[in-house]
């Protein structure tokens, strides 16, 4: 009693209230409270309360109420209330006040992250509207009194608050849940978004705890003092954790929530997609590729654009998080991230706080590329939600859906440590809901991926470990099964946007389609790399022994170009920066183009090539590094040629089985003529010593109009008439010796010449010749552009004719082609004209214009000659020109010619023709007297 006569009336209806609270919180926990439901599944979706009259506080008031949430942990929100104040009968008559709030939810997690603790749900409400309408004078005067937002309310008033200085809306407790203002909190803030606690239990209760713009203050209103608690009707069907993350998503207006105080600083809109396996439980197992875009606004409206951000690189997926949520594990590998600063009002303080890199700034409306920022130049950048530009982020993630009608992918904040990255809960920040879902089956990396690579695809400046990186891969595609393949790596300094080179590596080869145990897959060799430092650390590095070095028989120098194709062992263990398949050991790899025409996607992406068949193709995975190159150039067929008449030469390359080799060949085709000298090496010295094995062979060479297996090969048929083989050491002795002794013992140094074929049963292997000794020899070869290459020969037609290339049959590079006129072909470029006919390097042209000036002379000369003697020298001992009459009379000759002809095309007709023809100076006589 000594309490109650110190407190006001208003303290009284506020203990009132609380003390009727807590007693129905208490009668909802022993109805099952306590029992929840997984904190995967938030189970805020719903239709709760059915405007069902209840008391409010004391005996005058009653109130109707009705939450509406339609999502999953985010979405649209409705909130519904009737006001009753002193009526006749329990919510009888229109209601003196109804307030209904429109907006969304976005439900932040768990309070208790532990697996056994309760499943209160941390939730963001924004209300972008309030609807307000009051019927009677009870009504106005509470409005008034509590929240009249500048207006002056009367009966039958209808107003919409969107935005509200707290001085003019002092009081949000009743009308619109806020805290309560004796507590010492500001409540509901008209147009800014709140914070409130929300539960849904196993029971079928729901609880909305009171709102309250500061986030500390919404997440400790108790729910024992919860503005709405009733049951309802929970969204139809259950949530769906899916595995299929390939999809295209995208975030409307949202709240960017600072984590440390909940603050909202700025609003943002957000684009994300994921084109890569499903989750396979390990980063190595499913790792695919991912672009994200956010525009960042200083409205909660999203119309004052002030920052621009695009990050891509690669994402894994990887085991189930720690945070109890269902979710997992991702690895992200931004490969850049572009910033472009759209409002001058952010332009300084940006380029105060990151400055990332010597010297280059941010300018409005241009886009600036950053790969790696030391933290020292750029420190947590809030537009990257605050973790250093070019490191590897860890998090969690989550793809849920619910009956078919809600789909939605959210993730947590990234750390830079796996340990802290797994353990992170689903936030606000990134949380993106679908709207545009997309069935798995339509997953463009499974559904829109082709096998035709021919074209030119870059992947402009990107982090790449100490280094930035761009690459530039170009297929041809002349055929389905295999092409010519040009890789370029340049490599910066990094964080220098690609701006100071220090490694530039052409490799310049060709590829093959594999199938291996029904997986696809590609073989690349690049037999030749021309490879040039631009650094002097970079040549210090390379000139080094040992892993960190490169000398491969040779030494670098600052801006020299040098060309390898294989390298002794532990001679150059920094080869890996040149790429796979280089220095002589083809590589093996995955292949995906994913092209998608209605996302306007058209990417390839290729794994990290092995040495080993099987484990590059079947084991193969995309690794951080495996950036997506978008489509540049179009395919460009390469020039087929269909005369092989030439020098070629083969670089040093390895057979992959037991020797390196180098080889020549030469063919003429005037006289049919070829040669081809080849030269064995024991492996990984790069042919760098003395060889161990040489072939000589000549013969005729004849291109037949056989069909072959292979797109513009040419079928050929070799009649070699000398064979020379010289072992130079005694292992390949003894391999001859074993696989073909061919009725001859091997000896080192010593040669054996054959002409005809082997004594039956005396050579069981001649792979190491690649065709059959003293037979006719059948294959295909095809040239393009400046490259030769040719299958294994047999000696019977129909199977050479039908022989594939193999693994290793590497190009012949044309050196001359002075010995034959080329007269290409290709699908795309017309035919060239063939070289005009030449003696000794003088054309027909050349003898034309010869003859004729040799012919005036002997004219002149023996003319003048014969009429000199004829006249006895009467003209005063001077030659008379021959036929002088006729070169005296040749020009008016022309004259009249010209003159007749304009007469018959003008039509000049009518009386005599010689008197017409007189008109304009001719002789109609015709007559001009002999020659």
């Amino acid at each position: 009693l000594a309490y109650v006569s110190d407190c006001t009336a208003n303290q009284i209806i506020m203990a009132i209230r609380k003390a009727s609270a807590a007693l129905l919180v208490l009668s909802l926990a022993s109805l099952g409270l306590g029992q929840t439901f997984p904190k995967a599944f938030p189970q805020l979706c719903g239709s709760w309360g059915a405007l069902r009259c209840q008391k409010f506080g004391d005996n005058n008031v009653y109130v109707e109420q009705q939450v509406n949430l339609e999502g999953i942990s985010g979405g649209s929100m409705t909130l519904l209330r009737n006001f009753y104040i002193q009526p006749q009968s329990a919510c009888d008559g229109n209601a003196s006040i109804t307030v209904e709030g429109l907006g969304s939810f976005m439900d932040l997690g768990a309070t208790d992250m532990s697996n056994d603790g309760s499943n209160v749900r941390k939730v963001l409400v924004d209300m972008e509207v309030w609807d307000v309408t009051v019927n009677d004078d009870n009504g106005a005067n509470q409005v008034q009194t509590e929240c009249p937002c500048g207006f002056e309310w009367k009966k039958g008033m209808h107003q919409i608050y969107e935005s509200c200085a707290a001085v003019n809306c002092t009081d949000t407790f009743a009308l619109f849940g806020g805290s309560r203002t004796d507590d010492g909190k500001k409540g509901v803030v008209i147009g800014a978004p709140s914070f409130a606690l929300m539960i849904y239990n196993t029971s079928g209760w729901f609880s909305f705890g009171r709102m309250d713009v500061s986030m500390k203050d919404g997440f400790s209103n108790d729910l024992s003092d919860a503005q709405f608690v009733d049951q309802g009707t929970p969204c139809d069907g259950g949530n769906n954790i899916s595995t299929d993350y390939c999809s295209y998503y995208e975030q409307g207006c949202s709240a960017d929530i600072d984590a440390t105080d909940g603050e909202i600083h700025r609003y943002f809109t957000s684009q994300f997609s994921y084109c890569g396996p499903q989750s396979a439980g390990s980063f190595a197992l499913s790792t695919g590729f991912y672009n994200r875009t956010r525009t960042f606004y200083s409205d909660s409206y999203c119309y004052n654009a002030t920052i621009l951000v695009e990050d891509q690189g690669t994402l894994g997926l990887g085991e189930q998080g720690q945070a109890f949520e269902d979710t997992i594990t991702y690895k992200r590998y931004p490969a850049f991230v572009d910033v472009t600063v759209l409002s001058s009002s952010v332009l300084n303080t940006i380029n105060l706080n990151c400055q990332c890199g010597d010297g280059d700034k941010f300018q409005l409306n241009v886009p600036r590329r950053l790969t790696q920022c030391d933290p020292s130049t750029c420190g947590n950048p809030s537009f990257f939600d605050n973790v250093t530009i070019g490191s590897t982020l860890f998090g969690t993630m989550r793809r849920v859906s619910r009956n078919g009608n809600f789909d939605e992918l959210r993730f947590s904040l990234p750390a830079e440590n796996e340990g802290d990255g797994s353990s992170m809960t689903l936030g606000a920040n990134f949380g993106t809901q679908i709207y545009e879902p997309i069935t798995p089956s339509s997953c463009p990396f499974t559904s829109s991926t082709s096998n035709d690579y021919c074209g030119t695809y870059i992947q402009l400046c990107s982090a790449r470990g100490p280094w930035d990186v761009q690459t530039l891969y170009r297929f041809t595609g002349e055929e389905d099964t295999d092409g010519i393949l040009n890789r370029t790596l340049d490599y910066f300094t990094s964080g220098t946007g690609c701006t100071e080179r220090i490694l530039s590596v052409l490799g310049i080869g060709y590829y093959v389609k594999e199938q291996v145990d029904d997986v696809s897959g590609i073989l690349v060799t690049f037999p030749r790399l021309e490879v040039t430092p631009y650094d002097a650390d970079m040549v210090t590095s390379l000139n080094q022994d040992g892993t960190d070095g490169c000398k491969c028989n040779g030494k670098w120098e600052l801006g020299v170009t040098r060309v390898l194709t294989t390298c002794p062992d532990d001679t150059c263990g920094a080869g890996a920066a040149f790429g796979g398949g280089t220095l002589g050991k083809p590589g093996f790899g995955q292949v995906v183009r994913v092209l998608d025409e209605d996302h306007d996607l058209d990417v390839l992406q290729i794994s990290e090539l092995n040495t080993n068949e099987t484990q590059g193709i079947v084991g193969a995975v995309f690794g951080p590094y495996d950036y997506p190159m978008k489509s540049f150039l179009d395919c460009e067929q390469p020039m087929v040629v269909k005369k092989i008449c030439g020098n070629y030469t083969m670089p040093c390359q390895s057979d992959g089985v037991a020797a390196d080799f180098e080889s020549k060949f030469f063919y003429d085709d005037d006289f049919g003529d070829y040669e081809l000298t080849r030269a064995d090496y024991e492996p990984s010295y790069g042919c760098a010593i003395d060889p161990g094995l040489r072939i000589y062979q000549k013969g005729r060479m004849k291109i037949t109009k056989s069909q072959t297996a292979i797109i513009n090969g040419l079928a050929v048929e070799l009649e070699p008439s000398l064979l020379q083989v010289t072992p130079l050491t005694d292992e390949f002795a003894t391999l001859l010796q074993d696989a073909c002794a061919c009725g001859v013992t091997w000896k080192n140094g010593q040669t054996e010449t054959f002409t005809a074929p082997c004594p039956d049963g005396t050579c069981q292997d001649v792979s190491w010749l690649r065709q059959p000794i003293g037979k006719t020899a059948y294959g295909v070869m095809r040239r393009l552009d400046g490259q030769l290459r040719m299958t294994t020969f047999s000696d019977n037609a129909a199977d050479g004719y039908q022989t594939d290339f193999d693994k290793y049959d590497y190009s012949y590079i044309l050196t001359s082609d002075s010995v034959c006129g080329i007269s290409p072909t290709s699908p795309t470029q017309p035919p060239k004209p063939k070289p005009q006919f030449k003696v000794n390097g003088v054309t027909g042209g050349d003898v034309f214009i010869i003859l004729v000036f040799v012919g005036a002379l002997v004219y002149l000369a023996s003319g003048m000659a014969l009429n000199y003697v004829k006249s006895g020298g009467t003209n005063g001992g001077t030659p008379t020109v021959p036929h002088i009459d006729f070169w005296r009379a040749l020009p008016g000759l022309v004259v009249d010619g010209v003159t007749f002809s304009v007469c018959q095309c003008f039509g000049f007709r009518g009386g005599a023709r010689g008197a017409r023809y007189s008109e304009f100076g001719g002789n109609p006589d015709a007559n001009y007297g002999s020659l």
